[in-house]
C-alpha cells in the first residue's frame, strides 16, 4: 500500500531570527503540529 502525505506550513517572521533561522523552541512546536496533522489525517484522534 503507498501512502503519501503532503501539507503546506507557513512560518511567520516572529518565529525566526535575523538569519531566518528557527530556534528549537519553534522548530518542536512546528514537528508537533506537523505530527498531529498526519495523525490526524488517518482519523487517530484522542
Amino acid at each position: 500500500m503507498k501512502t503519501e502525505y503532503e501539507s503546506n506550513y507557513t512560518i511567520s517572521y516572529t518565529e525566526v531570527n535575523q538569519e531566518l533561522e528557527l530556534g528549537l523552541t519553534n522548530t518542536i512546536g512546528i514537528v508537533q503540529s506537523i505530527a498531529t496533522d498526519y495523525f490526524t489525517s488517518f482519523g487517530i484522534v484522542n
